[in-house]
């Protein structure tokens, strides 16, 4: 292969690479299923709505932006459910949130939704 081919072999191969990093943005992923003991006060909430479309699951997949998640709190011994309360997330490309209710204590009834932890998702590769 002569030098003007290898170039343009070369120059080819880049623009194909980079071409390949440019992938749609990737989606984001919220779950409700977060693993507590009977005694702490963050427990798993059940997704009821996102963006006013009700899907009650215990997880989906959303595109990033903004977006009003509406939680229910888990029925747990001795604690009133039903409630349905908002938390907008401004939602990140190749992220999972997990999402949960926080009590004031563990046999305190009001509940506010929280985010408990957030994590890159394996294999995701967000636009640049």
């Amino acid at each position: 292969m002569n030098r003007t081919n290898l170039s343009l072999f070369a120059s080819s191969t880049i623009a194909a690479l980079l071409a390949g990093c440019a992938t749609p943005t990737g989606p984001a992923e919220i779950s409700g299923e977060v693993k507590s003991q009977p005694n702490e006060v963050v427990s798993a909430a059940r997704i009821y709505e996102i963006d006013g479309a009700t899907i009650h699951r215990d997880s989906a997949t959303l595109q990033s932006g903004r977006h009003t998640i509406k939680l229910q709190a888990m029925r747990q011994p001795g604690f009133r459910g039903g409630e349905l309360k908002d938390i907008t997330l401004d939602v990140k490309p190749c992220v999972r949130y997990l999402l949960g209710v926080k009590r004031q204590s563990v046999d305190h009834f009001d509940w506010e939704p929280v985010i408990v932890s957030q994590e890159t998702i394996a294999g995701c590769v967000p636009k640049s």
